[in-house]
């Protein structure tokens, strides 16, 4: 598997593992009705109009700004997991959105097709991240999560994660309980995916 930084060209590809790992990860978590109801167009709208004129065909996705970047999300960049031409996973981290919070970074999304999982590429990915973010100053980690995805929970604390806040998250105008896990040093966890 080859981890690279994505481009705009990779969208289809990227909208369809988020909407295929959202209806896979999220079965015991969010009603059917509303997982049968996500498409894979629906979410490259989303990702087309997030990236928008920055991007063309062949452009990577996202660069890192400035800390003061008002949706740090739209000026991270982000990576994905080929193989064989297909990509199985991706990943996205920046400038925390939440400033008031210990942690100066922020893994926004980590994505890994069922697939694909269980061979190392979940770790790859965010050795990729955290290694951008260690490359650009950043000293923290945060990372957020249905409280109920106890698959991400046991993969973050597998990694030196700890829990650090309960909140609630809407979606489709109901409310889930969400959560964060930290890594206090990008450094400490660097340590834990050397391969």
């Amino acid at each position: 598997m080859t981890i690279r930084t994505a481009r705009f060209d990779d969208l289809p590809a990227i909208a369809e593992v988020a909407t295929l790992t959202w209806q896979s990860a999220y079965a015991d978590i969010l009603p059917a009705g509303y997982l049968a109801s996500l498409t894979v167009s629906a979410r490259l709208d989303r990702l087309q109009e997030k990236w928008g004129e920055q991007a063309s065909e062949s452009a990577a996705i996202g660069e890192a700004t400035a800390r003061t970047c008002p949706r740090p999300e739209t000026a991270a960049p982000y990576w994905v997991a080929e193989e064989d031409g297909r990509i199985h996973a991706y990943c996205s981290a920046g400038p925390t959105r939440d400033p008031d919070l210990p942690f100066d970074a922020e893994l926004y999304t980590l994505y890994v097709l069922e697939s694909a999982q269980g061979r190392g590429v979940g770790k790859a990915l965010l050795r990729t991240a955290a290694t951008h973010l260690r490359e650009r100053g950043f000293s923290g980690l945060l990372v957020c999560a249905f409280r109920d995805n106890l698959a991400a929970g046991a993969f973050y604390q597998a990694l030196g994660a700890r829990l650090c806040l309960e909140t609630t998250i809407s979606v489709g105008g109901v409310d889930y309980p969400d959560v964060a896990y930290g890594w206090n040093s990008i450094d400490a966890l660097l340590a834990r995916l050397a391969p």
